[in-house]
């Protein structure tokens, strides 16, 4: 299985611009499958830019009929928004488990409190290393 369904390749037989004031690029053509076992000889899908006729492109097969692409880079960039969310939510946790003391400094409370505040900093600096290295892979990453 791929990311959202069945991975294969369309072979391009057509593309037109359909629709106003926005137009879609819609293409026709034939899908098959990368183990070889479904084929949909008129698969349409809606793409940005337009491709030739005879080009190949790798999507997924969602259901009967729909098709999306899936982009290494897109996928990419949802990870490290993903892993930077989870991360300010760690770290809003860990802010409860701490407290200020009579200076002004804050310090983790005593006991399991603390330890678990100490925990949650520690887990939201790896969602936080874990973001950058997904966002460093999306900028890399091909379009």
């Amino acid at each position: 299985m791929g990311l959202l369904g069945e991975p294969g390749t369309l072979t391009v037989a057509s593309c037109a611009r359909v629709g106003q004031p926005k137009p879609e690029i819609r293409c026709t053509g034939s899908f098959r499958s990368d183990d070889g076992r479904s084929t949909d000889p008129a698969a349409r899908f809606t793409v940005n830019p337009s491709l030739a006729s005879g080009q190949t492109t790798g999507l997924d097969r969602v259901d009967a009929g729909s098709y999306v692409r899936i982009s290494p880079a897109g996928t990419e960039e949802y990870a490290a928004l993903t892993l930077f969310g989870m991360a300010l939510f760690v770290f809003a946790g860990s802010g409860f488990a701490s407290r200020a003391n009579s200076t002004g400094r804050p310090e983790l409370r005593a006991g399991a409190v603390g330890r678990v505040g100490l925990r949650l900093g520690q887990a939201g600096i790896v969602l936080l290393l874990g973001a950058a290295l997904c966002a460093v892979i999306a900028f890399l990453s091909p379009r």
